[in-house]
């Protein structure tokens, strides 16, 4: 397996958690105030699930933007834009994205 690869499946697990994650607590991830709360460690938009998922949550996030940065570093923006945009698409066709 390649790095990109490697940083493609990293990233998509992470990202695939996420959105399992969002779906317990209640939380809509396209609003960047909601998920901008979680990841400072406020809860209160989480309307669903319980402090252990509000903390995982709130973990991922912040795994997610550390990997998105280290792949940047690493590879450069539009290589890791690329990247995602591939894992994004892959969301969408596994049904967690529009």
């Amino acid at each position: 397996m390649s790095e990109l690869e490697h940083y493609g499946n990293e990233i998509y697990a992470i990202e695939e958690r996420i959105a399992r994650l969002a779906i317990v607590c209640g939380l809509d991830l396209e609003n960047n105030i909601h998920v901008s709360a979680v990841k400072k460690g406020n809860f209160v938009f989480c309307v669903n699930g319980d402090k252990a998922s509000h903390q995982l949550f709130h973990e991922m996030l912040l795994l997610r933007d550390y990997v998105k940065s280290h792949c940047a570093s690493e590879r450069g923006s539009d290589r890791c834009r690329d990247i995602i945009d591939d894992v994004e698409e892959r969301l969408r066709q596994h049904g967690f994205r529009d």
